[in-house]
């Protein structure tokens, strides 16, 4: 069985390359519901990682990120300094890897970074975790 990854990155290709309309309506529904899960936010990180996938994958994967930031961020992040920490310094790295590349990838991943500050607010600067390890 494949794994969930690969089951995400076939579906975006399906949607994207697609030449049947059920097999993309399938994938769509199927991306639809992934990007509902827990296991989102940590995929969609990874996607980015991986520079070697297409920008399709790239595009959804900010494209989960900054739906998740929107609606999901209290009720996942919302008590949990070191993942927002974590998550803003990964969304900032992925921007930087990626700022030569298409503008629709970099204007969406800053949007992450937009949506993840507010939702942080003074967090954002906060230096916390690394006072704490230091300490």
């Amino acid at each position: 069985m494949a794994s969930l990854q690969e089951q995400v990155l076939g579906a975006i290709h399906s949607l994207y390359n697609g030449n049947e309309t059920s097999q993309m309506q399938k994938a769509s529904e199927f991306l639809d519901h992934f990007q509902k899960t827990q296991q989102a936010w940590s995929l969609a990180d990874s996607i980015l990682m991986d520079v070697n996938l297409s920008s399709q994958a790239h595009f959804f994967a900010a494209m989960v990120l900054h739906n998740k930031l929107r609606s999901d961020f209290s009720r996942d992040l919302g008590q949990h300094l070191s993942a927002q920490i974590s998550l803003r310094d990964s969304i900032i790295a992925h921007t930087l890897r990626y700022k030569a590349g298409e503008s629709n990838l970099i204007l969406r991943l800053c949007l992450c970074i937009a949506a993840l500050s507010l939702q942080m607010g003074e967090r954002w600067d906060n230096n916390e975790i690394e006072s704490k390890s230091n300490g």
